[in-house]
Parts: C-alpha cells; structure tokens; sequence
C-alpha cells in the first residue's frame, strides 16, 4: 500500500510540473502577449486610386495585423488615394478614415474598426396635469372591474380601480 501511494504522489507532481511547463509556454507564446501597438509600428505607402478593402490588404501583407469590420461600417469598395513616409498605422488609418463615424480599437493583433451610432435625444415625457376619472366595465358584461390598475402612459402615474371600477388621478 505505501510503495502505491508513493507512486500516486510521483505522478502527481510530475502531472503538475508537465501543466506548469504547458501553461507557459502558451502564456509566452506571441499569440497571447507578444504583440505590437499600431501606434510603433510604421510603413511608407504610396497608393494611387485602390479601394479601402486593397488598402487595408496592403497593412496586413507587411505587417501582423488583422483588420476586422463590418461591411455596415466601412466602404471597402471606396476608392482611396494615400502617400506616406514612415507613419504609423494608427496615424495612417486616422487618414484614411478621417471624416467617417469609426472607432479604431486594437486587441492582440486584431485591428476593430467599429462604426458609432450618434446619440440622438429622446422625445421629452409628456406632461400630465390635471384630473382624470372614470369607470372601468367588462365589455361584454358590462360589468364592473375592482382591482383593474390604470396608468397614465409613458408615465408612472397610476390606480387601482375601487370596488365599483372607478379611478380617479390628478397631479
């Protein structure tokens, strides 16, 4: 019995250090940590009447980025004209997207290109002032309904019906 627990032991350690070494390796590998920010990396190019999808093309053959987008945000069949000496991929896609509703966020290796929608106001609440009364009846009986909770609408003003269906709010 004790030869069987000193062999469970061992194997249990050498399970554990074999995770250990598994685990980082994959914390270490460039996949997961080891990238680099659009903002150092830096290209020059010179392209002349390209669509945006070859232009984005372009940024992922010469370097490690990936640009992700939906087809909702971005023209990729827009032609684009663009000269460039030694910038940053940031500051060259600020160019190319200058003037559009776009968010330009990086994780990893991936480059979001993510559209906004503008904010726009909400129609004000109505106002309720005054008094309101009335009875609430079953419509096929005729019958009075207690208990029957009414609201003013598109607020939070509101009764419960009496015993012989009536209501009555005032502000």
């Amino acid at each position: 019995m004790r030869n069987y627990l000193q062999r469970f032991w061992l194997s249990a350690i050498v399970a554990g250090l074999f995770m250990c070494h598994s685990y980082a390796n994959v914390a270490g590998s460039s996949e997961y940590g080891n990238y680099k920010s659009i903002k150092k990396v830096k290209l020059s190019m010179n392209l002349v009447n390209v669509s945006l999808e070859k232009a984005l093309w372009e940024i992922e053959s010469r370097t490690d980025f990936k640009f992700i987008y939906s087809s909702n945000n971005v023209d990729k069949d827009e032609i684009i004209n663009i000269e460039v000496i030694n910038e940053s991929v940031d500051k060259i896609l600020t160019q190319i997207f200058t003037g559009k509703n776009l968010i330009i966020k990086q994780r990893n290796n991936e480059v979001f290109l993510k559209g906004f929608e503008k904010k726009t106001k909400k129609p004000g609440k109505a106002v309720f002032q005054g008094r309101v009364r009335g009875v609430v009846t079953d419509m096929s009986t005729g019958d009075f309904l207690p208990g029957a909770s009414v609201f003013i609408e598109g607020t939070t003003i509101g009764v419960v019906t009496g015993i012989d269906g009536a209501y009555s709010l005032s502000n």
